[in-house]
């Protein structure tokens, strides 16, 4: 029994730092970031810049997992009609929803979004750690 018990510990132990490394990148993670620059690319395209140069966003990640952003353009002016409203859309991501992290991968299912092609979808992003 004192056997079967040693090897249950050892096998926890083995497997902890995993968890460990979740728990330390959420814990990393969690808080208020501001967008500094936003940068894609797509299937290994070129990169580009969706929002142009110098967009504005706030990532809010909980440490209850609740993820919340918002992503806007850099040079929005108010609407006057419905083309400029439309424009606004264009220049616009939002979305909220819980998250998870595994090694280097944040997926958030999304309840509530800006556009809805994206309301109950998994949606995966990817960070890397600074030095």
């Amino acid at each position: 029994m004192k056997l079967i018990l040693a090897l249950a510990v050892a096998t926890s132990c083995v497997f902890r730092p995993e968890f460990s490394y979740a728990e330390e990148a959420t814990s990393q993670l969690t808080g208020t970031w501001k967008l500094v620059s936003w940068l894609t690319r797509f299937d290994g395209g070129d990169t580009v810049e969706p929002f142009e140069p110098n967009p504005k966003g706030r990532l809010v990640l909980t440490p209850d997992s609740h993820w919340i952003i918002i992503l806007t353009g850099a040079n929005r002016k108010p609407a006057n009609n419905i083309e400029e409203k439309a424009a606004l859309l264009d220049s616009l991501l939002a979305y909220s929803g819980k998250y998870t992290v595994e090694g280097d991968k944040i997926t958030t299912h999304v309840d509530m979004s800006w556009n809805e092609i994206n309301a109950n979808q998994n949606l995966t992003r990817f960070f890397a750690r600074g030095q």
